[in-house]
């Protein structure tokens, strides 16, 4: 089984790939749209790679960060997000979202955490000196992680 676990965005998507039966890490990425694309453009552009890969990588699980934005930069994200869970269900995916508080929250303990506790906490649970490419990559990280303690596939 693999989780897909995302930190979501319409610009930066970080993006985590794991294997829950090898327990490791295949991939810590993010995913950067065009700055030259309108948010159409966007949006064909995030589909396009996650449809990717999800053949690619054939996850089970979709895990990703609900955003609480009430505002025009939280409606965009939701759109992003639809395309999402469309490719999810589509791939018969389960889906879990997790809030950053949360996330935060059974990360580092704090639901107040910065982004430097969450990376450091999140490279120390995985057992692995990495140097992540974003801040977008470490928070997917962080979001797999989250589902993995909560489910007891990792012991918190």
């Amino acid at each position: 089984m693999k989780i897909l676990a995302i930190d979501t965005g319409y610009s930066n998507l970080g993006y985590t790939i794991y294997d829950i039966n090898q327990k490791q890490l295949i991939l810590v990425e993010t995913f950067t749209t065009s700055k030259d694309k309108n948010f159409e453009q966007k949006l064909v552009s995030i589909f396009g790679f996650f449809r990717n890969l999800i053949v690619e990588h054939k996850p089970n699980i979709l895990v990703y960060e609900n955003p609480i934005m009430s505002n025009a930069t939280g409606a965009k994200i939701q759109n992003a997000i639809g395309l999402l869970l469309y490719l999810a269900a589509f791939n018969k995916m389960k889906v879990v979202s997790y809030s950053a508080t949360e996330i935060k929250k059974v990360v580092t303990g704090s639901g107040k955490a910065d982004k430097q506790q969450i990376m450091d906490n999140v490279a120390s649970r995985f057992y692995i000196s990495y140097n992540f490419t974003s801040d977008h990559a470490s928070d997917s990280a962080a979001v797999c992680l989250t589902y993995l303690i909560k489910n007891n596939l990792l012991v918190s």
